[in-house]
């Protein structure tokens, strides 16, 4: 993130720009859509590359093959990766598990309303998070689950048993690095899928 270059909103293939829905709320829609396990490879590639896309009728997109609109979408999460990935604080949230705590976060840090803000892009999205403060609840409740248990002695039981009972009940599913993990994996998964459907046709 550099203050002179402008965040990345299209990817180029071929000489020409292809424009996508940057927003913190699309990025996070298609985490959720790539580990749904009720939908299938094939549909899952395709409501993924319509939420980024196809509202972009003068580029005309959705009459691109499969292997360009893989490749179209490999090249999206290609650009937003880098800032992606500079999150310090994967290990002790998840965007999912913690919905209520960051948007109050951001309402009483920033006073922005996330549900009037839905086209912010993604990597302001991440570096307001990254930002807030040590007094919002979520900075709080990621704090009780990285702070380490203190070795025990005659003095600390009581603290002890305190923190273990934050760290329960704070306890996430799947942490945010664990799902972007997951994300990555299946996300290579369904492009060679892909990719191997369209060499067939």
């Amino acid at each position: 993130m550099k203050f002179y270059e402008e965040f990345p909103t299209a990817i180029e293939i071929a000489g020409k720009k292809y424009t996508f829905r940057t927003s913190f709320e699309t990025i996070l829609m298609c985490q959720d859509i790539l580990q749904n396990k009720d939908l299938e490879d094939i549909e899952k590639f395709e409501i993924m590359y319509n939420i980024l896309f196809t509202f972009l009728s003068k580029i005309r997109t959705w009459k691109k093959d499969v292997g360009f609109k893989v490749k179209m979408i490999r090249l999206v999460f290609e650009t937003l990766q880098d800032e992606q990935k500079k999150s310090k604080k994967q290990k002790a949230f998840d965007f999912k598990q913690d919905a209520k705590e960051i948007y109050a976060g951001f309402m009483q840090c920033y006073g922005i309303d996330l549900f009037s803000c839905k086209r912010l892009h993604w990597w302001k999205f991440i570096a307001l998070f990254n930002g807030l403060s040590a007094d919002t609840r979520i900075m709080q409740i990621i704090d009780i689950r990285q702070r380490p248990i203190p070795a025990p002695t005659k003095y600390n039981a009581e603290e002890r048993a305190a923190l273990i009972r934050l760290k329960t009940e704070y306890q996430l599913e799947m942490t945010q690095e664990e799902r972007e993990e997951q994300f990555a994996d299946n996300l290579f998964d369904l492009f060679e899928t892909l990719k191997n459907m369209a060499e067939k046709r």
